[in-house]
């Protein structure tokens, strides 16, 4: 009788924990229907040459489409572009014509005469005929010398009392100044090629040299220094020399030429 109850128990028992599990199975498979969270599947990646590794992280498929740049995105109505602005080179300003003035009339020559007013004065003849007096002076003005720009008149006066000296005056009379002022007097004023300097001849030595200067006055240079009358200078094309006439040799005159240092004085070839 004892072994008929244990029997029942043992059967009872077994029949109780079939129902538990049971039960069990139902809930866990309609856990995605309540809400229950669903077990995270386990993924065994493949490495290539070696065993699959189990791992809890999932590969991605390595033949998804490539997601498209915003160049390739299409612009809807309203879209704002992303391609950077085109640069566009600025237009080259035209600059405005600058109005020139005509030109005047050229200078024809300067030159000094007595005619028409009794004293030596320097004229000034245009090419349109006119002739303006540009000293207008009671002194005597004379050996006018027109410098290379055109802009400056190198002359002789005697405006200062006793004897000529080296001037110069803008080419219309204005401005006049004084440049020379030994007590013997100077006269023949030339300008060189390049309007640097004036030589003239003087008579401050005892007799009569060539000297050159600075247009403004300075440096004034004896360059013949000779017992003889050396007169009337006048420059090589290029500035290198200076022409002059002299009576050295006993020959009045003969044609001389100095370099615009004072060296190499010799008979002009």
């Amino acid at each position: 009788m004892k072994e008929v109850t244990d029997r029942s128990r043992v059967g009872w028992r077994g029949r109780v924990v079939a129902l538990a599990a049971g039960w069990t199975a139902l809930v866990l498979a309609c856990g995605l229907e309540r809400g229950l969270p669903a077990a995270t599947p386990t993924v065994t990646p493949y490495v290539a040459g070696s065993a699959a590794t189990p791992s809890d992280t999932p590969v991605l498929p390595t033949d998804l489409p490539e997601a498209p740049t915003l160049a390739q995105l299409p612009a809807g109505p309203g879209a704002m572009s992303t391609a950077p602005p085109m640069h566009t080179a600025e237009p080259t300003p035209v600059p405005t014509p600058v109005p020139t003035l005509l030109p005047g009339p050229a200078i024809v020559r300067v030159y000094a005469s007595r005619e028409p007013v009794g004293a030596t004065e320097i004229f000034v003849e245009y090419s349109d005929g006119t002739v303006v007096n540009v000293t207008n002076h009671p002194a005597e003005d004379g050996y006018p010398d027109l410098s290379p720009d055109g802009r400056k008149i190198a002359f002789a006066s005697t405006r200062g009392g006793g004897p000529s000296h080296i001037y110069v005056m803008n080419v219309d009379g204005s401005e006049v100044t004084r440049l020379t002022d030994a007590p013997s007097g100077d006269t023949w004023p030339v300008w060189s090629p390049d309007g640097a300097q004036i030589a003239f001849q003087s008579l401050r030595d005892g007799n009569w040299e060539i000297y050159v200067m600075n247009a403004d006055g300075s440096a004034q240079t004896n360059l013949t220094n000779h017992p003889g009358r050396d007169l009337e200078p006048s420059w090589s094309p290029e500035g290198s020399q200076i022409y002059f006439r002299t009576d050295r040799d006993g020959n009045l005159y003969n044609d001389y030429v100095v370099n615009a240092d004072g060296s190499g004085q010799s008979p002009r070839p």
